[in-house]
């Protein structure tokens, strides 16, 4: 297979996810922008496409630090935000075996690397409805990420807010994380699920 074929497949899929995930774009970027303004943190949108959280929009914060988070970029799933929340809103089973599948080598020092210790923090992020990579994708930038879902309660997508991490003290992510949440929440409901209403399962991938 030549590099120019391989370069035209990859370009193909990433068509293809654009495509069938435009409605969810389309709902999700106004939301964000008024995420953004109300908590000053760049804002995106993402969904998983074989094993990877798949960035599909952004909203940056006005005179922020542009970040690394270019549409298309595949983020791996156990040490982004994104990735992480997305894992946790599977039955367990599921995301286990993804993460056997895909890896889960260390990134940085703060990676959650083990299984041990990537199940514990999915039970953490399906209890409190939103996950943290603190430094654990790249060092010194923190994320908070919330779920999408859609029809079925199955999740579609995930938010998440990105900053450095000396600018977000760890006292001030739960007011964050609530702000995001609240604004997934809007999206999700719609995207046709009912409003206030969310699909989280309990931990082990039981119905929560």
């Amino acid at each position: 297979m030549t590099r120019r074929y391989r370069l035209g497949l990859s370009l193909l899929r990433l068509g293809d996810l654009a495509v069938s995930n435009i409605g969810l774009a389309d709902i999700a970027m106004p939301i964000l922008r008024e995420l953004t303004q109300e908590i000053g943190m760049t804002s995106r949108v993402a969904m998983m496409d074989d094993g990877f959280a798949v960035v599909i929009g952004r909203v940056d914060a006005p005179g922020a630090i542009r970040f690394d988070a270019a549409l298309g970029r595949r983020e791996r799933p156990h040490c982004s935000g994104v990735g992480k929340v997305l894992l946790a809103a599977m039955p367990r089973p599921s995301a286990l075996a993804l993460l056997e599948r895909v890896g889960h080598a260390a990134r940085t020092p703060k990676t959650l690397s083990t299984p041990d210790l990537l199940n514990a923090d999915l039970d953490r992020i399906a209890t409190r409805h939103y996950a943290l990579d603190d430094e654990e994708d790249h060092e010194g930038i923190i994320c908070v990420a919330a779920a999408l879902f859609g029809h079925g309660g199955q999740a579609v997508g995930a938010v998440s807010v990105t900053t450095l991490k000396q600018l977000l003290p760890a006292e001030a992510v739960p007011t964050i994380a609530a702000a995001l949440v609240r604004h997934a929440d809007r999206i999700s409901a719609a995207l046709a699920r009912p409003a206030g209403r969310r699909a989280w399962r309990g931990v082990g991938g039981e119905p929560g």
